[in-house]
């Protein structure tokens, strides 16, 4: 399994705009669906993981606060180039050790 190098993103950069980019590619267009604005200006207080080969984003994941104690898992998405190479488990992994230290 190779490694990537996983960390938060900020949301409204250049790479959480990749990252909609490969969700959108990913999760959304073979359901012919698409985001809308509003959708994703509530993304704003989720917490956005991001995966990078290189300099590559190659996958991601949405971390939605619930309440103080909990977050939902979300819109997790590798490239199609990347799939099935263990990126997604390791995504996973660390917003898991992400959401304990947050608390």
């Amino acid at each position: 399994m190779s490694v990537i190098r996983i960390k938060e993103i900020n949301f409204g950069s250049k790479d959480y705009r990749k990252a909609v980019t490969i969700r959108k590619e990913i999760l959304r267009k073979p359901l012919g669906l698409n985001f809308f604005k509003v959708e994703l200006e509530v993304e704003a207080t989720d917490f956005h993981i991001a995966g990078f080969s290189a300099e590559t984003l190659i996958g991601t994941l949405v971390l939605s606060p619930q309440n103080e104690e909990t977050n939902r898992m979300r819109q997790v998405a590798v490239h199609s180039d990347y799939q099935k190479r263990g990126f997604g488990k390791q995504l996973v992994e660390f917003s898991e050790k992400f959401a304990v230290e947050q608390g």
